[in-house]
């Protein structure tokens, strides 16, 4: 995810969608990032008015923005938590520019750690469960681009589309 955004320069916008506090909060950056949430508090602990972030409150399945937007859209540990995803994965599609790329990190629905998460936490606010081949099928013929890598985290993966 850092190597792509060092690549993106002045001009070139970096959508953080879900961003909470900010997937990129403690990263220097040139480019334009926009962090959106559908929760106004996220962005309190994270507010700092010196910051070049632009700060957005929205749902994922309903963006202010124009079509072919972005170059970079990051959906760091969110799409697990959005109850409208089908919504959700068009605006992606929508924003992204046509030369865009995705980044995706999602627990493994089936993993050991989302398993006592659910258990723990009664269901927590994950409401999607992903497998990384039904996660790639659903991006790529949603969204239209190819999977370029991906790689296991310790209690995840992350999806790299571009």
């Amino acid at each position: 995810m850092h190597d792509w955004i060092e690549e993106l320069g002045e001009g070139h916008r970096v959508l953080d969608l879900g961003s909470g506090a900010g997937s990129l909060k403690s990263f220097a950056h040139s480019c334009g990032v926009f962090s959106v949430d559908c929760d106004s508090d996220a962005f309190v602990a994270a507010y700092n008015p010196d910051s070049p972030v632009q700060r957005v409150v929205a749902a994922g399945e309903s963006l202010p923005f124009a079509s072919s937007a972005f170059d970079l859209v990051l959906c760091h540990h969110v799409l697990e938590h959005v109850a409208n995803l089908s919504g959700t994965i068009a605006e992606i599609s929508r924003v992204l520019k046509p030369a865009g790329r995705l980044y995706v990190a999602v627990p493994n629905g089936r993993g050991l750690c989302d398993g006592i998460y659910r258990y723990v936490f009664e269901g927590g606010d994950h409401v999607n469960r992903f497998e990384r081949v039904a996660l790639v099928a659903l991006v790529e013929s949603s969204i239209g681009i190819r999977l370029v890598r991906w790689q296991k985290l310790y209690s995840s993966f992350a999806i790299f589309h571009g």
